[in-house]
């Protein structure tokens, strides 16, 4: 992909009113149809994504990326999964905001990044 295309993604008001949606077993198509079916709103674009290939996981994360005319439309994809109404084709699937990151954090990896220097409060 080229460079000014990837920038083009990085508008804050194009992330604002996109989200992710992680493939478990169903088709674009039935992704489309669930939202419309949810009265999300308009959608713009629907695109699929593939992971890295990893040699511990033997299946490659499948993902789809959807852009919607509106900002709201996004909240109101996020608020179907704080009501756990987020199941497509018999199957929970996860969806996060785009442009937003998700790690795991241990504080007692040794190779972690970010240690914690907060002392525990006196009582």
């Amino acid at each position: 992909m080229d460079f000014f295309k990837k920038a083009e993604w990085l508008v804050e008001e194009r992330l604002s009113r996109t989200i992710w949606v992680e493939n478990k077993s169903f088709t674009a198509l039935d992704l489309k149809q669930f939202l419309e079916k949810e009265k999300v709103g308009v959608i713009l674009n629907i695109r699929e994504r593939k992971g890295k290939k990893y040699q511990t996981i033997p299946k490659q994360t499948t993902f789809y990326i959807v852009e919607f005319a509106h900002q709201l439309s996004a909240d109101k994809a996020m608020i179907l999964v704080s009501k756990k109404q987020n199941t497509i084709n018999g199957q929970k699937s996860a969806f996060y905001k785009a442009g937003s990151s998700t790690f795991f954090f241990n504080s007692n990896c040794k190779s972690s990044k970010f240690k914690l220097t907060a002392k525990p409060a006196r009582r």
